[in-house]
């Protein structure tokens, strides 16, 4: 993902339990997010791996009930460059040391494509990224973005043409807005087709970019 920082527009929910499929990530003092994707498996960036080695999983329910889980394995993907290179399949799995209930009602797994899709540049998308305040309230924060061509990605970040990147725009900042966000932060697009939303990509380390 890279952002332009002249568009953004950001909000906070104290219903951060909106989301129950969104995660923290903690190891070496720092913090990642991720997305669960099945009982098991929590998906990231793999930069989250190199740059803190995680090692426990903050759930929260739609109720706003927290638990933790312990990192059982990391598993990055295979086509990944580093950090040292133009980012590339800069993604991860955590597989967790005990499966998540997702019998219950107030927890589910993310929605994600089931299949590759077209870069539709007509989608609405949203970054989400969970937090705590100073008062210990759990907050969720939502940037609303556009996606971009990848032509028009080029113009304002020469070298960006790599199709599998998923390249955004903020809408309308706020002062003093606030453009980073941990490494793992989703990125969902309202697919119209199907009236749902989905995550079509994940912040990397260097929060300007995410990959598909």
């Amino acid at each position: 993902m890279q952002t332009k920082s002249d568009k953004e527009e950001q909000s906070e929910h104290n219903n951060s339990s909106e989301i129950p499929w969104l995660v923290n990530i903690y190891g070496n003092g720092r913090r990642c997010q991720g997305v669960i994707l099945s009982s098991w498996w929590v998906l990231t960036a793999a930069n989250c791996f190199l740059l803190m080695n995680p090692s426990q999983v903050e759930l929260t329910g739609s109720h706003g009930r927290f638990s933790t889980n312990t990192v059982s394995q990391f598993l990055l993907h295979r086509g990944f460059s580093s950090w040292n290179t133009a980012p590339n399949n800069d993604l991860g799995l955590i597989l967790l040391g005990q499966p998540v209930d997702l019998r219950r009602r107030d927890m589910w797994p993310a929605c994600i494509p089931k299949e590759q899709k077209p870069y539709d540049v007509t989608e609405e998308c949203r970054i989400l990224e969970q937090s705590n305040n100073e008062t210990t309230k759990l907050l969720l924060k939502i940037t609303i973005v556009e996606s971009l061509s990848v032509s028009e990605c080029s113009k304002h970040w020469p070298g960006s043409t790599n199709e599998r990147n998923l390249c955004v725009e903020r809408k309308k900042p706020p002062r003093h807005a606030d453009c980073k966000v941990p490494v793992g932060t989703p990125v969902i697009c309202s697919d119209p087709a199907i009236s749902k939303w989905e995550v079509m990509g994940i912040d990397l380390y260097n929060n300007y970019k995410s990959t598909i």
